[in-house]
Parts: C-alpha cells; sequence; structure tokens
C-alpha cells in the first residue's frame, strides 16, 4: 500500500469513526463498539507476562459474529479468513515511541509515563479494500520488535 492509499484508508476510517484523531498525538483505535465497528483489546503475555495492549478494529458488515471468543482460542487472521473468503494481502505499519497512560500502564503492569512502543497498522485486501485498523502498544523495557512486509497468510 502505498503512503497516499495508507492515508485515504486512515481517512476513510475516521470518517467511519472507527479511529480519532489527536493533534500531535496521531490516530487512535476506538476502544469499543461504535457505529458498526468491532473494537477488540487483547493484552499480549510471554512466560505469563503481559508484554503489548493491542486495539483492533473491523467493519462488522465485513465480519458479521465475530467477537471476543473467536480471538481468545485462535487466530484473528484465521477468523478473519472464514468469515470473509478472501486473504489479508499487504499491512502497512507506523512504529512511534510514546508513554504509557494510565490504562496501557495497568494493562502491562508498568509504571504511567514509562516508555512503549506503539505501532499502527493498516491492514488490506489484494482489492487494496481496508480490512483492520489495529494499535499495539508495547512494553519498552527489553522488547524487542522485528517488522516484515509480507503477503499474510
Amino acid at each position: 500500500m502505498s503512503a497516499d492509499l495508507a492515508l485515504k484508508a486512515l481517512d476513510e476510517l475516521h470518517r467511519k469513526g472507527l479511529i480519532h484523531r489527536e493533534k500531535g498525538r496521531g490516530s487512535h483505535a476506538r476502544s469499543q463498539h461504535i457505529d458498526g465497528h468491532h473494537c477488540l483489546t487483547r493484552v499480549r503475555c510471554v512466560d505469563d507476562r503481559p508484554v503489548a495492549f493491542e486495539e483492533t478494529c473491523l467493519d462488522v458488515a465485513a465480519y458479521p459474529g465475530i467477537d471476543h471468543s473467536d480471538v481468545e482460542s485462535g487466530s484473528l487472521y484465521a477468523t478473519m479468513r472464514r468469515l470473509r473468503g478472501h486473504e489479508q494481502a499487504s499491512a502497512d505499519a507506523a512504529i512511534e515511541p510514546g508513554r504509557a497512560d494510565e490504562t496501557i500502564a495497568r494493562h502491562l503492569g508498568i509504571k504511567k509515563g514509562a516508555p512503549v512502543v506503539v505501532a499502527c497498522r493498516v491492514t488490506s485486501s489484494e482489492q487494496d479494500e481496508v480490512l483492520e485498523y489495529a494499535r499495539a502498544i508495547y512494553r519498552g523495557d527489553g522488547f524487542a520488535l522485528t517488522v516484515r512486509h509480507h503477503k499474510i497468510s
């Protein structure tokens, strides 16, 4: 996805109420069910230690019936493939440093204001249709992040 297409995707997500924008802070996924969109939140752990807080927003019409139980015991992408009928083809991400707010600090077991890494991602189909908007906030202490751009299977 080109930078122009990513900006158009973010504009569309904002128009639909799926994300909100804050001057100087960027675009953020909304954390509740809003105007026909599901926003799923998860805390990712490694060896029972929380390392990331994720918000993933999906269009309800595109993914009828999806809920937290679909992703608690399996892959979100496998569920998206099953409900959507076609593959996610690409994802573009913006990664930047940040500081944990009170909610993120509580979920990740860190102090408010602690350093975090924020990754926002737009995933698209082969037809360049936006399939998801996700924001992941990673602990900044000893966590390494490797990003590869490839076809999602």
